[in-house]
């Protein structure tokens, strides 16, 4: 991701939205698939990972129990440099509009949380 300039974070959370999705079809994930639907949008990406899939020498599927994968990959959680914790359902960096990560010029990043009615402590 880095290599890219994408935010890890960011690819880390989709990449585990679709883990969660593929295990609550089959108890089995495919890591190339995996990639494919992390980087759908950025074909030369995804071609990378595919081609580091195979000198990693990757299994076509990994065996996943649902329960465990499903607390795993149900939420994401990422601390900042400045101790701030933010957790976040691993699907919401598929829907734009909510969560926003953006490298600025200096290199500091900004995380903006967006459409939000109300917020609760908890």
């Amino acid at each position: 991701a880095e290599e890219y300039n994408l935010e890890p974070a960011v690819e880390v959370s989709r990449a585990k939205a679709a883990v969660a999705a593929a295990v609550e079809v089959h108890e089995t994930v495919d890591p190339v698939n995996v990639g494919r639907q992390v980087f759908e949008d950025r074909p030369e990406i995804c071609e990378r990972y595919e081609a580091r899939a195979a000198e990693k020498h990757l299994p076509e599927e990994v065996s996943v129990k649902r329960g465990p994968a499903g607390r795993i990959t149900r939420s994401h959680k990422i601390r900042t440099d400045t101790g701030i914790e933010i957790t976040f359902p691993s699907e919401m960096t598929n829907h734009p509009g909510f969560l926003e990560f953006t490298r600025e010029s200096d290199g500091r990043m900004t995380i903006s949380i967006k459409n939000v009615a109300h917020i609760e402590n908890r």
